[in-house]
């Protein structure tokens, strides 16, 4: 089997229904920190929104509130589940 990209369905419906999905299972499943062996976990809107503070600031987000506030680089390339030292994130 060839890749064919004339093989490729995408158009803005298709692109929004994925999107709404990620959103919507990303509110649902949250994000495990293995540092704080805790799940992080945003509303709908909250996500949303950072999807457009990033696209207006694409550098990095804050999660977290308070003393428990992160930043942290949001696209960044490494192996799954591999703790990441602070010093290679964006700052």
């Amino acid at each position: 089997m060839n890749f064919d990209l004339d093989d490729i369905i995408a158009d803005d419906e298709r692109a929004d229904a994925v999107f709404n999905a990620a959103v919507e299972f990303l509110a649902e499943i949250g994000v495990y920190n293995r540092s704080t062996s805790r799940v992080i976990k945003w509303t709908e809107d909250e996500i949303k929104e950072m999807v457009r503070e990033y696209q207006e600031t694409p550098r990095t987000f804050v999660a977290g509130a308070g003393k428990e506030a992160i930043e942290k680089a949001v696209a960044m390339m490494k192996a799954a589940g591999v703790p990441i030292s602070e010093g290679f994130t964006l700052e």
